[in-house]
């Protein structure tokens, strides 16, 4: 585990609650499937956001991302659309 990451990642949430009041992250799945989502949740605490990444590897059968959603200098955020596709897909 990359302690410094997980701190760095912390501190920009702890900004962007500072600043708005909510975060967003995007996040991205495969499972062993071939089966692939990926999209967008915003959250107003830590806490909510522990416990949804908690249980998104909790019950991952294959690899995850999640990380902090951007912000541009307009003030927008760089937010994936949501998306499920693959073998179990649309």
């Amino acid at each position: 585990m990359n302690t410094e990451y997980f701190t760095k990642r912390e501190n920009r949430i702890l900004k962007q609650l500072l600043l708005d009041g909510f975060f967003y992250m995007n996040y991205s799945t495969r499972d062993c499937d071939g089966c692939y989502s990926e999209g967008t949740k915003k959250f107003k605490s830590l806490k909510t956001f522990y416990k949804y990444e908690d249980e998104v590897y909790e019950s991952a059968e294959g690899s995850v991302n999640i990380s902090l959603a951007d912000r541009y200098s307009d003030g927008s955020f760089d937010l994936l659309e949501n998306f499920v596709g693959g073998q179990w897909g649309d």
